[in-house]
C-alpha cells in the first residue's frame, strides 16, 4: 500500500511540475509551492522556508544532504530504492523518525561530527546522546541487532521496512517505543520487550508476520491501535493487569492467535480489537465478557471453579518439566491457549488465573 502511495505521489508530482517549482503533494496536504535548495539538484524545499527538506528527486546513490538544509520531513526519502547511503550535515536540526522509511537499499545513514543535535553509530541513526535511536536503515542485511544500552526511547518508525532483521535485542533501560517502531519488519521472529516499558505506540508491530509470542511488560496501560495487526504468525500474548485499554484493530488479522487471556484490569476495548478467530478467555461479569457478549466475539468463561483446572494445568506441566510423557487427556486439560502443546506460556495463563489476574 504505501508503495502504491509512493507511485501516486510521484506522479502527481511529475504533472504539476511548472517552471522553476510546484505545489507540494506531500505534508498533510500543504499547497505551498517547492523549489530546489540553491545550486542543489534533486532537494525540493519549500519557497517561503528554504532550508526544510520536504522532498528528494535526485538520482545519487550516496545522497549528500547539502549544509544550509535545517529540517528533513516526513517521508521525505519515501520510495527512494535506490539510495545506498545519506549524509547528514551538521545544520541539521530536526529528522523525522520516518523520513528514510522504505527505503530498502539504505545500509548508512552518516551524520556530521559538528551536528549538535544527531549522531551515527555503524549507519544507525541517534539523537546526540545517544538516548534515542531514530532510524535504523532498512537496507543492513544484517540478521540481528543489539540495541546500545544508552537508548531509553525507541523513535517513531525506527525500523520501518527493516526485512532482514530476525532479532532484536532491548536494552532494560528502554522505557518507549514509538508508533510504527517496528512496521512490517516481516522477518522479525524475536524481540524482548523489557520490563520497564511503559508506553507501546500505535502500529508498533504492525505487519510483523513472523512474530510468534509477545510479553507486554506490567506498566503498560494501553495496547493501542493496530499495534500487531497482521502479525500473522502470532501464537501467544501476554498481557498484564496494568493494560485498562485494548484499542482499535490492535489484534487485527492475528489469525495464528487462538486463544487470549484479557485480565480484569481492562475496562475498555474499541471496535475490531480482535480478529474473529480468536477466543477470548473473560472472568464472568468482567468488562471484557461484557464486550465479548454485545460485539459477537467468541470467549470461554473462565469463573472461581477454573482455579481447580488452573492448579491441574500446573500439575501437568510439573510433570513435563520432569520428562514425563503427556497422556492426550493430559495435553487437553494443560493447553490453554489451544496450540498443541504444553509449556510456560500454558503455565504462565494458568497462574494469572490461581491468583485472579
Amino acid at each position: 500500500m504505501k508503495r502504491i502511495l509512493g507511485v501516486l505521489v510521484a506522479l502527481a508530482m511529475v504533472a504539476s511540475c511548472f517552471g522553476a517549482g510546484f505545489s507540494a503533494m506531500a505534508g498533510g496536504g500543504d499547497d505551498r509551492v517547492r523549489v530546489e535548495f540553491p545550486g542543489s539538484s534533486g532537494f525540493w524545499v519549500w519557497e517561503d522556508d528554504p532550508t526544510v527538506l520536504v522532498r528528494y528527486t535526485g538520482s545519487a546513490k550516496d545522497v549528500v544532504i547539502p549544509n544550509g538544509i535545517t529540517e528533513i520531513v516526513y517521508y521525505a526519502f519515501d520510495g527512494e530504492y535506490e539510495i545506498t547511503s545519506v549524509s547528514i550535515p551538521s545544520s541539521v536540526i530536526t529528522v523525522d523518525g520516518e523520513s528514510f522509511a522504505y527505503c530498502t537499499s539504505i545500509k548508512q545513514i552518516n551524520v556530521n561530527s559538528n551536528n549538535a543535535k544527531y549522531s551515527s553509530v555503524d549507519g544507525v541513526l541517534f539523537n546526540k546522546n545517544k538516548t534515542e535511536l531514530i532510524c535504523y536503515p532498512a537496507g543492513k542485511v544484517a540478521s540481528t541487532y543489539t540495541i546500545p544500552n544508552s537508548v531509553k526511547t525507541i523513535g517513531n518508525g525506527a525500523f520501518v521496512g527493516c526485512d532482514f532483521i530476525v532479532s532484536i535485542s532491548i536494552p532494560s533501560g528502554v522505557t518507549s517505543i514509538g508508533y510504527s517502531a517496528f512496521q512490517d519488519c516481516t522477518s522479525l521472529k524475536t524481540v524482548n520487550i523489557p520490563s520497564g516499558v511503559t508506553s507501546i505506540g500505535t502500529y508498533a508491530f504492525y505487519g510483523c508476520s513472523s512474530i510468534e509470542s509477545v510479553n507486554i511488560p506490567n506498566g503498560v496501560k494501553t495496547i493501542g491501535s493496530s499495534v500487531f495487526s497482521y502479525c500473522t504468525s502470532l501464537k501467544s500474548v501476554s498481557i498484564p493487569n496494568s493494560v485498562k485499554t485494548i484499542g482499535y484493530f490492535a489484534f487485527e488479522n492475528c489469525s495464528s492467535l487462538k486463544s487470549l487471556y484479557i485480565p480484569t484490569s481492562v475496562t475498555e476495548i474499541e471496535w475490531g480489537a480482535f480478529d474473529d478467530t480468536t477466543t477470548l478467555r473473560v472472568f464472568e461479569g468482567s468488562y471484557a465478557h461484557q464486550w465479548a457478549s454485545q460485539n459477537q466475539q467468541t470467549y470461554v468463561l473462565l469463573f472461581v471453579a477454573e482455579i481447580k483446572e488452573a492448579k491441574d494445568v500446573l500439575d501437568v506441566m510439573i510433570l513435563a518439566v520432569s520428562g514425563a510423557t503427556l497422556s492426550a487427556a493430559q495435553v487437553a486439560v494443560a493447553d490453554l491457549n489451544k496450540d498443541s502443546k504444553v509449556d510456560a506460556v500454558d503455565a504462565l495463563m494458568a497462574l494469572k488465573i490461581v491468583i485472579g489476574l
